[in-house]
């Protein structure tokens, strides 16, 4: 399934079909400030979500999005989330830094600056491939190398405002604010192969089919 998060609209966590993109599901959390629900991650078992005010990083249980843990944010404002399988990766603002995070206490591991094509605070969509990292700036898609923050390949996009991020196993999911929609996008062929209306506005996906 697709997991994403919303702010613009009703405030919370969705579950998505990703065939028709229909909500399996919906929960809020009762500690986000002013319903700012930010970055979303999937590591297998839980959801990690980071308050888009910057009130911390939690780790969730997927039934009903109630809280297992808590550690403070990296700095202010965070982007999307990502796993790698060992580590939560994040995009923070006002820095343009990239972080690796240890999950079981919030500290940071490594440190990247983000690509110098990318604005301030535009770097927005993060996920993880099974080897490299996506990062996704207004326009553009990077490939990065996560043991050392360096560009690996770059490519531009059609998508408007492609804000967050999930990674399937095969495909890359992209979330869309300006268009409110999300799309299902060949790297490989730079290629969109399905899109549906969205209902939120930051995506993270475990890869499971339903």
């Amino acid at each position: 399934h697709l997991w994403l998060t919303s702010y613009m609209r009703s405030g919370g966590i969705y579950e998505l079909d990703p065939e028709d993109g229909s909500v399996i599901s919906f929960c809020t959390l009762p500690v986000t400030q002013y319903e700012k629900y930010g970055g979303l991650a999937f590591d297998g078992t839980y959801l990690w979500q980071a308050d888009a005010m910057g009130a911390g990083i939690h780790q969730l249980r997927t039934s009903d999005c109630s809280i297992i843990s808590t550690f403070p944010c990296p700095e202010r404002y965070l982007g999307d989330l990502a796993w790698d399988g060992s580590h939560l990766w994040a995009c923070g603002y006002p820095s343009n830094k990239l972080y690796k995070i240890d999950s079981s206490n919030g500290s940071v591991l490594a440190e990247f600056n983000l690509p110098p094509e990318i604005e301030q605070g535009q770097a927005t969509g993060l996920t993880y491939d099974g080897s490299s990292l996506w990062l996704s700036g207004w326009g553009r898609l990077f490939e990065i190398d996560p043991s050392n923050g360096q560009v690996i390949s770059a490519m531009s996009t059609s998508i408007p405002r492609a804000d967050s991020l999930a990674w399937d196993g095969e495909y890359l999911w992209v979330a869309s604010f300006r268009a409110a929609r999300v799309y299902l996008l060949d790297i490989g062929a730079q290629a969109s192969l399905a899109a549906f209306a969205e209902t939120a506005n930051d995506s993270s996906g475990d890869g499971s089919q339903p």
